[in-house]
């Protein structure tokens, strides 16, 4: 939980109404208000703001039902529609990685299929790793003993064999055209 602040001095209402106030660069948009309660969530441990910003107000949910705002999810569906053609015109390297976030699904994982017809179709490796991330750990209040047993129940890394990672430093080095590295 973040600390307490210390208590402020209180100015009087007629010491405040004197003070001149510095004229805001942008008028404070209502649909960028935090929920009334946000402060629950945060005196209770609910919520870490450290990697989460405040729940949206009722009045922001309705103006994204109203459609007076584009939803997040129209924003990336267009975004993706935009950079389609640059992505696809990406060239592969020495190899394809896949990163397995929070789990290891193999039999349905879209994103692995596509890793690896992408890898097969380049003549490339297909390099899968997964990293065990203290901070997603953190960000999602997960048990701090979580991580412990999720990193004790993993084999050792393919690369920390020693053939295997001069071959892989190698392969990457033919890839960029340097076998001078």
């Amino acid at each position: 939980m973040p600390p307490k602040r210390g208590a402020k001095r209180q100015l009087s209402a007629s010491a405040v109404t004197s003070v001149a106030q510095p004229a805001s660069k942008k008028a404070k948009d209502p649909l960028r208000e935090p929920h009334p309660f946000y402060k629950d969530a945060e005196e209770h441990g609910i919520v870490l703001r450290k990697y989460y910003p405040h729940e949206m107000s009722n009045d922001r949910a309705r103006a994204y039902n109203n459609n007076e705002l584009p939803r997040p999810i129209e924003e990336l569906t267009s975004a993706l529609a935009d950079t389609s053609t640059a992505r696809k015109g990406v060239k592969v390297g020495a190899a394809v990685v896949h990163w397995f976030k929070m789990d290891l699904r193999l039999s349905d994982n879209t994103s692995l299929r596509l890793a690896s017809e992408r890898a097969k179709d380049a003549g490339v490796p297909l390099i899968a790793m997964y990293i065990i991330s203290p901070q997603d750990f953190e960000a999602h209040l997960t048990a701090p003993i979580r991580p412990q047993v999720k990193k004790k129940g993993y084999p050792e890394p393919i690369v920390a064999h020693k053939d295997v990672r001069e071959r892989a430093l190698t392969e990457y080095k033919r890839g960029l055209g340097r076998e001078d590295l």
